[in-house]
């Protein structure tokens, strides 16, 4: 038994496209955004010395009963919102789309838009998401379905 060398040679790669360079820089400039907030939030933290001033130095105009109030749902939001998403990222989607339009349809716009820049585009009409999923799919014989 003889063996040939493989002779072939890779396809050559796709030369980037316009849509290669917004994805670019889209990423780099939330990154860029991301590095601004972190610096501004440890600027923050620094200027009123501990977390728990955050809140009345941020909104010191008002009420501070009030601040405190708004500071924890927002606490308790982000802490729900965090633990749903790593407790089931099957319903994710749809939660999401849920709430995106529940946003836009009570007028908030910017809210609803920024939820849907997550969201993967919608399958094309009348085309199922499962439609053509088989990794995972194993054919078994017997039992109960």
């Amino acid at each position: 038994m003889t063996t040939q060398p493989d002779t072939t040679t890779p396809a050559p790669a796709a030369e980037p496209g316009p849509a290669d360079a917004a994805r670019l820089l889209d990423e780099r400039i939330v990154r860029s955004a991301d590095v601004l907030y972190a610096h501004l939030t440890a600027g923050t933290l620094e200027a009123v010395g501990r977390p728990r001033l955050l809140p009345t130095a941020l909104w010191s105009d008002a009420d501070p009963e009030v601040v405190q109030a708004i500071w924890d749902l927002a606490l308790t939001v982000g802490w729900l919102g965090g633990q749903r998403a790593a407790e089931s990222r099957r319903w994710e989607h749809e939660r999401l789309r849920s709430a995106r339009d529940e946003l836009s349809a009570a007028g908030y716009v910017a809210m609803a838009e920024r939820i849907a820049r997550v969201l993967p585009a919608p399958p094309p009409a009348g085309v199922h998401p499962a439609d053509g999923e088989t990794a995972g799919l194993t054919a078994v014989r017997g039992g109960r379905s």
